[in-house]
């Protein structure tokens, strides 16, 4: 959960750095998995022992790790102006 944060952080702070289009896929996907993650974490609640709904909470909360990852790592490449490797981590985010 707080490395989830600290990226989440990361990625907002320096969301401003994204083409406005870019940013808007970031945050529907994000909200996405959100929706996902609270989803899993509300049939937790009634199905505490299911391994079912702990392996589809777990793979959202992974889903939005690898999310912000690239995301951090293309507003470094952008950065860098490595529009070649920006241009791939945008791909990737579009999927």
């Amino acid at each position: 959960e707080k490395a989830i944060q600290q990226l989440e952080q990361i990625a907002r702070s320096e969301n401003s750095a994204l083409d406005p289009q870019v940013a808007a896929v970031f945050q529907r996907n994000l909200q996405v998995i959100d929706q996902a993650i609270g989803e899993s974490r509300a049939a937790l609640q009634t199905q505490p022992s299911s391994a079912d709904v702990q392996e589809t909470l777990f793979d959202a909360m992974r889903s939005k790790v690898a999310l912000l990852q690239q995301t951090v790592e293309l507003i470094k490449e952008m950065r860098k102006g490595n529009s070649a490797e920006a241009g791939r981590l945008i791909q990737g985010l579009n999927q």
